[in-house]
């Protein structure tokens, strides 16, 4: 489903990202982890298409993603239906005057009627638990309330991929596992989750793979989760990041 040949993104002040190579089916629910600053976030803003590889290629379901294909607005377009993403802030990323018109928002932007989006947006709502949410507005709700709107308001768009940018970031232990929940639930449905985490001990049994980037912004390690249980060493080294 993704396919990443060298791929190398270069900042002025250095390397992001340095000659990654990596697949990615679809389905897979992967956990990207490393220090801060290895690479990661750069790694999903190119997923997303809000970066382009300095080089190398990225290619999504056999399409390559670069330049020439990001500057037609009809192909991105449909390339942000197709990946959704959920960013470490949510602040950023909510910005209408009441939940339901967050979710609906990039429904609106689409050819839809609006019985369709309005059935979306409740569908949506209800998935992740924000249905007693819909009236309120978005600036005031709690950290974890705010990720569920924003992981709504992505959802609403029906995407193959879903990446989640330190999803669990200042949630209490009960809204984090309510996230997670809801991404397993979501990957069984067939879902491509993609996650960057820092706590291991959260999400090592929801994660079928583990991609862990060193401070070079190398892959240091890809390893699924049967063959990270026989690693003892590895995953207290992944409980310390």
């Amino acid at each position: 489903m993704i396919t990443l040949d060298q791929l190398t993104y270069a900042y002025p002040s250095g390397l992001g990202l340095d000659k990654i190579n990596l697949q990615i089916k679809r389905g897979e629910f992967v956990c990207f982890m490393g220090p801060n600053g290895c690479g990661k976030s750069t790694l999903f803003n190119i997923l997303s298409g809000l970066k382009v590889a300095s080089s190398g290629t990225y290619a999504f379901q056999q399409t390559t993603i670069d330049a020439t294909y990001l500057k037609n607005a009809q192909q991105r377009q449909r390339l942000h239906q197709q990946i959704g993403v959920v960013f470490q802030n949510s602040d950023t990323q909510l910005f209408n005057l009441t939940v339901a018109d967050e979710v609906a928002f990039g429904l609106r932007q689409l050819p839809l009627a609006e019985a369709e989006i309005e059935r979306r947006v409740n569908d949506c709502l209800v998935l992740t638990g924000c249905r007693q949410l819909r009236e309120r507005v978005p600036y005031h709700l709690s950290g974890g309330e705010k990720k569920r709107v924003a992981l709504a308001s992505v959802l609403a768009l029906n995407p193959d991929v879903l990446i989640l940018d330190e999803p669990l970031n200042g949630l209490t232990p009960a809204a984090q596992h309510e996230i997670l929940a809801l991404l397993t639930t979501l990957q069984q449905a067939g879902k491509t989750i993609l996650i960057a985490s820092h706590d291991y001990l959260q999400i090592k049994t929801s994660a079928h793979r583990f991609v862990v980037f060193n401070e070079q912004h190398q892959i240091a390690y890809d390893i699924d989760r049967t063959s990270l249980a026989t690693k003892p060493e590895l995953q207290k080294e992944l409980a310390l990041l």
